[in-house]
């Protein structure tokens, strides 16, 4: 089953909230945000329920904090990391396998 990496938290929440892509499906999104507290982080974010979420700010909510919990947003502020400007990609696709048993030698 695929999973997805996302660039941009505006776009990439809009998707969710379009029925594009399941929170299922996503594995992480990156953030340009570096907070400790999700009510912190909402009040840095929420400003997109007008400009990309169309005003569903309760169902906006719900997903974000849903992957803030889950831990499936990094907050590339915390880490030191430089801002990212996503360009045309949104989503990066991960293909996951399942876990598959290790053939052990017979001297292990």
């Amino acid at each position: 089953m695929p999973k997805y990496i996302g660039t941009s938290l505006s776009e990439c929440v809009a998707d969710i909230l379009d029925d594009k892509k399941s929170i299922g499906e996503v594995m992480l999104i990156h953030s340009n945000t570096g907070v400790f507290f999700f009510e912190e982080f909402y009040e840095q974010v929420k400003h997109y329920t007008k400009t990309h979420w169309g005003n569903r700010e309760q169902e906006a909510k719900e997903v974000l904090e849903t992957l803030w919990n889950a831990g499936r947003i990094l907050q590339r502020g915390l880490a030191g990391m430089h801002r990212i400007h996503p360009s045309q990609v949104n989503w990066i696709k991960i293909d996951v396998h399942s876990k598959r048993k290790r053939k052990r030698n017979k001297g292990e």
